[in-house]
């Protein structure tokens, strides 16, 4: 019963938490362009579809914590077998892999500017996760340090 109890008086504490912290999404992603306009007119050229992930990057789709391929494609206005090939000729495995990418950078960012009054479940939120544990695993498998090693790290430089 006790279990129980703290339980819920856990959530409770943790949706209070989520409510009562202030949204961090004015930090811009550091997410680079590729590369300068006449480049940009090559890679085009050359695979046409790499602009629409460029595209998804900017529209910052990844942020949805449930977006799926049928609904990125439908988005980007390209079949979902192009936008797979797009994203393989990129260098990623595949769709998810692609997403958290790009919200792993986004969370680098958000890191960074993090003021100290702000609980890492805002960089969660923010960056398009669905799950804390879920961005520590992808976070770790993606830098090889946990976000908290991440961020002194980099403010120790």
């Amino acid at each position: 019963m006790v279990y129980y109890i703290f339980l819920i008086g856990f959530s409770f504490y943790i949706f209070f938490q989520a409510i009562a912290q202030p949204d961090i999404s004015f930090v811009d992603t550091t997410i680079q362009e590729i590369t300068d306009g006449q480049d940009d007119e090559e890679n085009t050229e050359s695979n046409p579809d790499i602009n629409k992930l460029e595209i998804f990057t900017q529209k910052k789709l990844f942020l949805k914590y449930d977006i799926t391929l049928q609904e990125a494609s439908d988005e980007l206005l390209i079949p979902k077998y192009r936008l797979t090939q797009a994203i393989k000729s990129a260098g990623y495995p595949n769709f998810y892999a692609f997403v958290n990418a790009q919200r792993i950078e986004y969370s680098k960012e958000l890191l960074l500017n993090l003021p100290r009054n702000l609980a890492m479940e805002s960089v969660v939120a923010d960056s398009g996760f669905q799950s804390r544990s879920t961005f520590y695993r992808v976070f770790k498998e993606s830098t090889g340090l946990t976000p908290k090693e991440y961020k002194e790290l980099s403010l120790n430089r």
